[in-house]
Order: C-alpha cells, then sequence, then structure tokens
C-alpha cells in the first residue's frame, strides 16, 4: 500500500512489486499514469528525497509449489507482479519449467517486453510468448491452448484486465482445473455504481457479514446501526481514528463530494458513503 500526501489529504492505493528483492533493499513499484488518478499522477511527480509511506508487503499471489511445471498467464500492467516472480526464479537459476504469455495493444506497447528478452538471455530456462493483438487479435482459449499445448498440467498465475481474467477463469472452470489457477485483479473487480439506489451492501474482508448503508448514510454510521463497533473519534472527518482500507467499491466523500476510485485505498469511514457495494477490512 503506497500512502501519499495530495493537497493536504493523505491517499492510497496498491500497487505491486516489479521486481525481485534486491540486497541494497531498494524496491521497485511499476505505476502507469492515469488521467483522473490523483495517486498514480502525484507518484509520477515525486522527487528525490520526498516521503512517501509503505504498508508491509502483504497477499499470497506465488507460486505454490517448487517443482510443478508453471505458466503466468498476463496482459496489460498485469505483467507487474510476474516480473518479481521471473526475477527471483532467474536470481536462483531455478531450473523449473516456466512459461509467459503476455499481451499488449501493439509489440511497442506491450510493458516490459525488452526487459523481459533480456531476462530470457540470462535465463534461458523460461519460455517467453508476447502477444500483439492489434497484430494477432485477442488472446482466447484455442490461441492459449495452440502456444503452451500442455496448459492444462501446469500452476497457473493469472492478472490483467477483467476481460482477459473472466475468459481465462472460465477457460480453467470448463477444464476442471480451477484449484490450479491463482488470480490477481488490480484491486477487487470494480463493483457497478448506482448512485440512484436507496441502500447499498458492505461487506467485511474475509468473513461471512454483510450490511445494509443507505443512501448518504455515513459508512460509520451504517456498520453502527449493524451492531460494529469501528474505531471513531472527532465522526467529522478531522482525526482520521475511523480510517480503515476499503478493498473495493465506490464511495463519495460527504465533506467534499469527491468520488473514490474503485480499488484498493484508505477512507474515513465517517465521512464516506458507497456508491456501489464496498468490501472494507473491517
Amino acid at each position: 500500500l503506497l500512502e501519499l500526501e495530495i493537497n493536504g489529504a493523505r491517499h492510497a492505493r496498491c500497487f505491486s512489486f516489479s521486481s525481485a528483492p534486491r540486497t541494497d533493499g531498494l524496491i521497485r513499484l511499476t505505476i502507469k499514469q492515469k488521467a483522473n488518478g490523483p495517486v498514480s499522477a502525484a507518484a509520477h511527480a515525486l522527487k528525490a528525497g520526498q516521503i512517501v509511506r509503505l504498508s508491509q508487503a502483504q497477499g499470497d499471489f506465488a507460486p505454490r509449489g517448487n517443482s510443478q511445471k508453471l505458466l503466468l498467464l498476463s496482459a496489460g500492467s498485469g505483467v507487474t507482479p510476474m516480473m518479481s516472480v521471473l526475477q527471483n526464479f532467474a536470481n536462483e537459476k531455478s531450473e523449473r519449467d516456466v512459461v509467459l504469455v503476455h499481451c499488449g495493444h501493439n509489440k511497442n506497447e506491450i510493458i516490459f517486453a525488452e526487459e523481459l528478452r533480456q531476462l530470457f538471455t540470462l535465463w534461458p530456462q523460461l519460455k517467453l510468448f508476447l502477444h500483439a493483438t492489434n497484430n494477432h487479435g485477442h488472446l482466447n482459449p484455442e490461441k492459449i491452448a495452440a502456444l503452451v499445448p500442455d496448459w492444462n498440467e501446469r500452476e497457473t498465475l493469472l492478472c490483467g484486465p477483467d476481460g482477459f481474467m473472466q475468459m481465462v477463469e472460465a477457460m480453467y472452470t470448463d477444464a476442471g482445473r480451477s484449484a490450479y489457477l491463482q488470480s490477481e485483479s488490480f484491486g477487487r473487480r470494480a463493483a457497478p455504481i448506482d448512485p440512484n439506489a436507496a441502500e447499498h451492501l458492505v461487506s467485511r474482508e474475509n468473513t461471512e457479514q454483510v450490511f445494509t448503508v443507505m443512501a448518504g448514510q455515513s459508512l460509520l454510521d451504517g456498520a453502527e446501526a449493524a451492531g460494529l463497533q469501528p474505531k471513531f473519534g472527532c465522526r467529522r472527518g478531522i482525526c482520521r481514528s475511523c480510517q480503515c482500507k476499503k478493498l473495493s467499491g465506490t464511495v463519495t466523500n460527504l465533506l467534499t463530494g469527491q468520488v473514490s476510485g474503485p480499488g484498493e485505498e484508505l477512507i474515513q469511514l465517517c465521512i464516506s458513503t458507497p456508491q456501489s457495494a464496498v468490501e472494507l477490512a473491517l
């Protein structure tokens, strides 16, 4: 979780490491600048010496075994977490059978294309397929099977845009191979926004508990009405005692009217009202 101060307010987003751990302790995050992304814009504007906040690394998106054949499937910036996995294998001179199939819009826009070719030179154990969709069409189950005939014998890591991931997940479900597939989306899947809804469902991470928050009601008031006891202080958006991580969904800041992104970020429960289904680390 990367946290930056923007116009006096703290904003946070989750990003994947795009390099393996280094002996000098440096890490690399690959952040695509978005036109309406305040955090990505602020990250691109950082200068050497500025201070940011980083949480401890989280998640378990990594190969489960040490010897089973491995397939990495990625599209667009979904290759980011794959880079750290591949660099780690290369650093260890692993003899594991690894295939990466990575696609982008055209051959000049495939992220990390040159770095991947260099990695292949250093670690020829890797089988590398770079797929440009404007020349060869979008990947589908038939094309994946043609590139990797033994795909259904491999443990698989998957990351990319929703449409790409849904196609691969359906492919594995149809083949009865879902248990061998790990998926990492860009945060959680975006929930549809409905500003005209009278209420929205809010769920808690790693629990089955779901509660309802009325339109215009703060998440703090909704949680308390459901019998929960989240931390709070001023209840006016000043002290940040009620700050928690939103895992998915869109909320509106009741003080500023600013609409959040659909993914992971820090919000204040007392001044946030949902615009879609929301999942909280509460």
